[in-house]
């Protein structure tokens, strides 16, 4: 493994298979433990959580140039990875769709989210992390990647009050 990338990288990729082409995003961001995660994983619940998060919004219902978005951490115990994945439809331009992203992610730093949409995202994380816990295999296997990928299953619950207490 050479030297970390100390700037963008770009690649461009043809898939023969794909019908429509994707535009995928990704940064390197902090472990999962540290201050500062939490909020990145709920800003993935903001920008592609649902029909009604912001990019799916303005990609998929206003603008009719993306097919679907999504967003995810890896959660991982050492660096992790935030990754913004959107399919785009036949008539999507790229440098179009970059300039969306930038300018919510810009808005979204400038001014935050609306009080709605947090409420919302919060809502939607607090939901999405009790449902993976309703059946003992799932609370089994939950316990037991907490132990393994983070050395403490108790973690679990802290987890939780981080995300929540996110303002």
């Amino acid at each position: 493994a050479g030297p970390l990338p100390t700037s963008e990288v770009r690649l461009e990729i043809t898939d023969k298979n794909a019908k429509t082409p994707a535009l995928f995003n990704g940064w390197r961001i902090m472990p999962h433990s540290e201050s500062g995660h939490a909020a990145l994983e709920l800003l993935t619940r903001l920008l592609a959580d649902g029909e009604s998060s912001i990019l799916y919004e303005r990609l998929v219902r206003q603008l009719a140039v993306a097919r679907n978005v999504s967003a995810y951490t890896y959660d991982r115990s050492g660096p992790d990875g935030l990754v913004l994945d959107i399919e785009l439809t036949q008539k999507a331009k790229f440098e179009q769709i970059e300039s969306i992203v930038r300018e919510v992610l810009t808005s979204l730093a400038k001014d935050g989210p609306k009080a709605t949409q947090l409420n919302r995202a919060l809502q939607r994380s607090k939901s999405s992390f009790l449902f993976d816990l309703q059946t003992n295999q799932s609370r089994a296997t939950t316990f037991g990647e907490y132990e393994v990928v983070f050395g403490d299953a108790r973690l679990v619950v802290s987890d939780l009050e981080r995300l929540l207490s996110i303002t």
